[in-house]
């Protein structure tokens, strides 16, 4: 039950701190609604799951190598920088914030790209997470235990997350909705420079 609760917790605090799903979260959840931040947390986690999954399985090397870290780390940019663009665009137009039309199928799809394009994900799951997930080496249920736990806790942020943002949504209008998208555009450019920069020297 330790381990469980550890890895509860570790899902929440992996989850919360201000980034990029989060931000992407907030502006669709803005124009969208809860549904659509929600679909964006649960494509980040799916993500999450198949890095977390190669890990376990002994793949996690393969994102180290030179050549995939730069291709996900462009990627990742490349999509960071656009709905970067999107976000602050959406600033200056928020009275057609709210009737844009909803797309959850695609507000997870980014949150999928976005988990998948970030080179932090797997140098996480084939360091740190695989070493907690097993404690040095896969035995018994502390893989699927740990995960699972991960994972549970991970959704509860994504829960909690839209949940808020659909109590908060409806106290945002006019400058509030702007100054928010525009936080969020100005988080994810933040975070496309900073992927951008961790290339740097590039790898050989």
């Amino acid at each position: 039950m330790s381990q469980l609760l550890a890895a509860f917790l570790l899902g929440i605090a992996f989850c919360a701190p201000p980034g990029a799903v989060n931000a992407e979260s907030l502006r669709r959840g803005l124009a969208h609604g809860a549904r659509s931040a929600l679909a964006v947390q649960c494509g980040s986690l799916l993500g999450d799951l198949f890095w977390a999954v190669a890990a376990v399985l002994g793949l996690g090397f393969i994102a180290s190598q030179p050549a995939i870290r730069l291709a996900l780390s462009g990627f990742g940019a490349a999509l960071l920088v656009a709905l970067a663009w999107q976000s602050l665009r959406s600033a200056a137009q928020v009275p057609a914030l709210r009737s844009q039309p909803r797309n959850t199928g695609g507000s997870l799809a980014i949150g999928i790209a976005l988990s998948l394009g970030n080179p932090w994900g797997p140098a996480f799951w084939a360091g740190a997470g695989l070493s907690l997930a097993t404690g040095g080496g896969p035995t018994g249920t502390q893989a699927p235990l740990f995960l699972g736990g991960f994972f549970l806790g991970a959704l509860t942020w994504a829960l909690l997350f839209s949940c808020l943002l659909a109590w908060g949504r409806q106290f945002l209008q006019g400058a509030a909705m702007r100054w928010a998208s525009a936080a969020s555009g100005l988080i994810l450019l933040v975070f496309a420079i900073r992927l951008v920069l961790s290339l740097w020297p590039l790898p050989r």
